[in-house]
Order: C-alpha cells, then structure tokens, then sequence
C-alpha cells in the first residue's frame, strides 16, 4: 500500500504489543446481484446498538455471526481500534466489473453515523463487529452530498468509513473483486497499520 499510495507514513501488519497480529486485509469477489445495503464502519458500531436502545427503543439485533457477547467485550478482541484515532476504509481493485453495467462501485454520503443515530424514522438492520447497516436508503434523492467512486484494477483508494455508504448492485458477466481493509493510525505518529 505504501508503494501504490506514494505514503510517507511507514505502513505495517496491524499487530500488538505481546506479538499478536491481524489479517491485513479481505479478498472479495462480488459476482452479479451482489450489493451491499447502507452502513458505516467504525469501532462505534457496537455503541450504535445500545444508543438506539436510548434514543429509539429499538432492539438492534445481532448478525448470525455475532453472540450477545459482542458487546463491549469484542473490542477486546481488536485493540488496535481503541489505539489509534482514527481508521480509513482502504480499498484495492484487483478486478473491475464490466463498466457498461456498472459506472460507479461505491456511493460515499457526506453524513458521518451520528446523523441518524437519534433519527427514530430510521430501522436498524442486523449489528456486525465494527459496521452497522440501516433499512432502505433515506439520502437517496435528497440533497445530501455524495461521491461515486469508481475503481479500475490497480486502483487504490481510502476513505473515511465512519460515513455511510453503499455499493450497488452488481451487473454483467465480471465480478468486482477488491482487496479491503482497515489503515489505522495516530495523530503524530509515521505509522499506518493495516488489518481487516
């Protein structure tokens, strides 16, 4: 990632203190009618879980691979996240899907989580680990901004996950297949530490 993104910050394998060390991403092939609904990612989820609670008296359930132990314990499972500041969604396109069927593979929204959090109108679908999706898609024809990002195999691109985003669905005979991962780092610090 340092060589593609010319980062001046030395890039490392997420890894601990006592030498245990995180998978540095996910490979992911998404073949026709794959979409992924709004959501966000961020270590907030699980606070998304019992905020809704307060503010909605909504029940968030949890996703199928996720127990009631989830919450807060998990993020003692990823450490990482409570030591760095902030964390990027990193994206690397090992395959782009047929563009005639597909001029965008992700729609970026200029509204970070805490916008609907208390917006009771609003249905939470199913809570992962670190990322929460939503029922339905309220932004779409409204005037909340948005970027289309569209990226061709050798493509890298970041940004922050914290805002909600979606990836449509997939047309045509071609997979996306992407390469994806979480870049943490501190303010003050010449280390980004990749994990997925």
């Amino acid at each position: 990632m340092q060589q593609l993104a010319g980062l001046s910050r030395h890039v490392r394998q997420g890894s601990e203190p006592d030498g245990e060390t995180y998978n540095v991403g996910s490979l992911s092939a998404m073949p026709a009618g794959f979409a992924y609904p709004l959501h966000f990612d961020s270590l907030h989820a699980n606070a998304w879980i019992t905020l809704r609670e307060w503010f909605c008296g909504e029940t968030v359930p949890f996703g199928k691979h996720v127990t009631k132990g989830v919450e807060p314990s998990f993020l003692g499972q990823y450490r990482m996240l409570r030591r760095h500041t902030f964390a990027a969604a990193a994206i690397f396109t090992v395959q782009a899907p047929q563009r005639d069927y597909n001029p965008y593979d992700l729609r970026v929204y200029n509204a970070r989580w805490p916008v609907l959090v208390r917006n009771c109108s609003w249905r939470s679908m199913p809570s992962g680990s670190i990322y929460q999706r939503v029922v339905g898609n309220p932004f779409a024809g409204t005037d909340v901004p948005f970027v289309d990002i569209t990226g061709e195999s050798g493509d890298l691109y970041l940004f922050n996950s914290e805002n909600f985003h979606i990836t449509p669905n997939i047309s045509g005979a071609s997979a996306r297949t992407v390469l994806t991962a979480l870049a943490a780092y501190s303010e003050g610090s010449d280390t980004l530490e990749l994990y997925g």
